[in-house]
């Protein structure tokens, strides 16, 4: 029974149970802060919005880089009291990103069956290289941010150099035609 879960299934579900965990009672907090109870007065004195988001949010954000920048931008085009519908938006965003890991892991293990792969067509491969074009250019891009425009180092544009070079190196991999390895072959081989 287990067998058949496959690494994709169980990765994709954890971290879309860790990534509802942080940001549910997270968004919880900025609605308490932007809809303060009558009469309770804020007795701290300062805003704590002003201080951005704690580590663990920072955190789970870090880990599901690719997910919050592409779905992250939703938030300009929603009004604040739908910000679930971009939470939503990301958690769907941070299971694909999991589960798409989780097939590369169960590729290069052998753990899917020959059947299920099939080469990409001529429309699957100008996509590949589309991808590879935008992964490549992100990621100099987040290090040229990093490099040139803060003064800190931001670990968030770490993260997505790093995510920008697995996505690169699955893209290349899927070029040169190893995305259909043998079965036996190492996790850690691309």
């Amino acid at each position: 029974m287990f067998q058949r879960i496959g690494f994709r299934h169980a990765l994709a579900t954890a971290q879309l149970l860790f990534y509802l965990a942080v940001m549910i009672p997270y968004e919880y907090q900025l609605y308490e802060m932007r809809h303060p109870v009558a009469g309770n007065k804020n007795d701290v004195g300062w805003d704590p919005s002003e201080f951005g988001a704690p580590e663990w949010v920072q955190a789970c954000a870090i880990v599901n880089a690719p997910a919050v920048i592409v779905f992250g931008g939703l938030e300009r085009f929603v009004p604040a009291q739908l910000s679930w519908i971009v939470v939503a938006f990301i958690a769907a965003g941070v299971f694909l990103q999991w589960y798409l890991v989780g097939l590369w892991r169960d590729r290069s293990a052998g753990l899917t069956s020959r059947e299920s792969r099939t080469q990409p067509s001529r429309v699957g491969l100008i996509f590949v290289w589309i991808g590879l074009v935008v992964s490549g250019v992100s990621a100099l891009l987040a290090i040229a941010a990093q490099v040139f425009y803060f003064e800190s180092s931001n670990s968030f544009l770490i993260s997505l150099t790093i995510w920008c070079g697995f996505f690169a190196a699955f893209l290349l991999a899927q070029l040169r035609g190893r995305g259909t390895t043998d079965s036996g072959g190492s996790i850690l081989k691309i």
